[in-house]
């Protein structure tokens, strides 16, 4: 991943529209200047993530912390827009962060990627990427030792840092995930 910062684009009004009622596969970068994370940051950035699940009423389905990037799994309120949750999501940690660590230099790379999850299938595919991200990049063995993950929320009696949305996904894998 290259280290420039990247250009922040309004949104499409049919992309507005395709937003409603979905869920979002999302993916962002800190800057190359704020790596690495420590691990009290790690925290501040899950308690921001909570607070703006609150704030803005949002399903969170399912989230992982790693030292470069941020992986979420989440459904915007029907009100809501993807693009303002993240941008609440990045100044909440941001602000604490740079008061932390006595700086100005930016967090996060303005841009995201992002993916709606069209069927219960690529759903249930994606929430085991995110949950196996950290086992892949080798920083553990088994997901449930990474403990910035959501990955105890999907497990009986498990208990995650910020708890989880969970839905049914015993239902035909290929029917429309919309609700």
């Amino acid at each position: 991943m290259s280290c420039r910062n990247r250009l922040y684009f309004r949104m499409s009004r049919p992309r507005q529209l395709l937003e409603s009622r979905r869920v979002f596969f999302i993916t962002t970068h800190f800057a190359c200047d704020a790596v690495p994370i420590a691990h009290s940051e790690y925290s501040i950035i899950l308690e921001s993530l909570a607070e703006t699940r609150m704030h803005r009423k949002l399903l969170l389905l399912a989230y992982c912390l790693m030292p470069t990037h941020l992986h979420l799994l989440i459904a915007p309120s029907d009100s809501d827009r993807l693009s303002n949750v993240m941008r609440e999501i990045k100044i909440r940690s941001a602000k604490r962060m740079r008061a932390g660590r006595r700086t100005r230099k930016m967090f996060w790379l303005a841009r995201y990627f992002d993916r709606i999850m069209r069927h219960r299938q690529e759903l249930s595919e994606t929430l085991d990427y995110i949950h196996l991200n950290p086992v892949k990049d080798g920083l553990v063995k088994t997901p449930h030792r990474w403990p910035w993950s959501s990955w105890p929320g999907w497990q009986t009696d498990g208990k995650p840092p910020i708890p989880v949305d969970r839905i049914d996904l015993a239902i035909d894998g290929r029917s429309p995930l919309r609700w």
